[in-house]
């Protein structure tokens, strides 16, 4: 073999060892490299969250006392109006079996008296002349007075048959629900209105079972209206179902809330809103962030266990913990952690 041969194959033989080294380097995983988390401790409230809507804690629907046709509506819907102020009058239907036989009443009444007014006038009449005695007339004038008085009373009782009704407001606060207009036929088991009072606002929700358990009577809560998410507006827990009822599989609990301020901004009534309140709060303990805690199933830490300086080279040991509280952002470790503990971050 001459030097050019051998030249040429240990040129092709180093080529190729520098083609394996570059596959086999590409073939090699980096090393992962994680960021440094250390625990701090930090005041930490878990809350819960209830998806609601406004309503009023005193909030009536106004009934007709009877039957008829609307002759005059007196409100509009968003009108406030003062305890005992008139709100529609309704002409009174009439039965109909009752007004024929009123009618007829009447019909006869005057008829008598017509016949009575022509026979007092006759007697009358032949009393100047001689005819009939003093005594005749004197029942002729009497029968006329009876009839007289027999044609008011049916007159009387055909006025009552055409009463009207004038429905008026039972407490103070604003008009809502009116969907009727003049000339309704309306009856006593349909509502007229409604009326609620704006000074008596509450927030109506609903609290999965997951959520009822801490809840107690006279917690205190923050409204924030879903017209304005930036209003917080203090409100205090009044009322906790004690009979869940299931939806799509889940049990809800109704729950109310007395809306503590009603200056924060102006409420209406139906208003989407949530409910915010602390459920369990630890003040000044340790804690990292949650994301960083895991499971196996129980919860562990990964401690760097290598030189903080040396990033290429980190060696992360696995460490269970008790955690506590959480926030949905921070979690609590219960117990101490050597001072100066490095928990694995997010990969860099």
């Amino acid at each position: 073999m001459n030097k050019k041969t051998f030249f040429l194959l240990f040129a092709a033989a180093v080529l190729l060892a520098a083609a394996f080294y570059c596959l086999w380097r590409q073939s090699v995983p980096e090393p992962e490299t994680y960021g440094y988390v250390y625990p701090v401790r930090r005041d930490i409230a878990r809350k819960s969250r209830i998806h609601g809507h406004i309503d009023s804690r005193n909030r009536i629907c106004v009934y007709p006392q009877a039957s008829g046709i609307l002759s005059r509506i007196s409100v509009s819907n968003g009108d406030f109006v003062r305890k005992g102020c008139e709100l529609a009058v309704i002409d009174l239907s009439p039965q109909s079996d009752a007004t024929e036989e009123c009618l007829a009443e009447e019909q006869n009444a005057r008829i008598r008296y017509e016949q009575a007014a022509r026979d007092e006038k006759r007697a009358k009449e032949l009393l100047g002349k001689g005819a009939v005695s003093e005594k005749e007339y004197e029942n002729a004038r009497n029968a006329l007075e009876m009839a007289g008085k027999g044609l008011a009373l049916a007159s009387s009782r055909m006025s009552r048959n055409r009463e009207v009704s004038v429905i008026t407001a039972p407490i103070d606060g604003i008009v809502c629900d009116l969907l009727f207009v003049t000339g309704a036929s309306v009856s006593v088991q349909t509502p007229i209105c409604g009326i609620f009072d704006p000074s008596a606002m509450i927030f109506c929700g609903y609290a999965d079972e997951t959520d009822v358990y801490p809840l107690k009577e006279g917690m205190e809560m923050t409204v924030i209206p879903g017209a304005n998410r930036k209003a917080e507006i203090p409100a205090r827990l009044r009322y906790v179902s004690e009979k869940g009822e299931e939806v799509n599989g889940a049990t809800r609990f109704e729950i109310r809330a007395d809306i503590l301020d009603n200056d924060v901004m102006h409420l209406r009534m139906g208003y989407s809103a949530n409910a915010e309140m602390t459920v369990e709060r630890r003040d000044g303990v340790l804690s990292i962030e949650e994301a960083f805690v895991f499971y196996d199933p129980e919860p562990f830490i990964w401690v760097l266990s290598s030189n903080p300086e040396d990033l290429k080279r980190q060696k992360w040991e696995k460490k269970y913990v008790t955690t506590g509280v959480s926030d949905g952002i921070y979690i609590e470790i219960e117990g101490t952690l050597p001072e100066g503990t490095i928990v694995r971050g997010r990969k860099i």
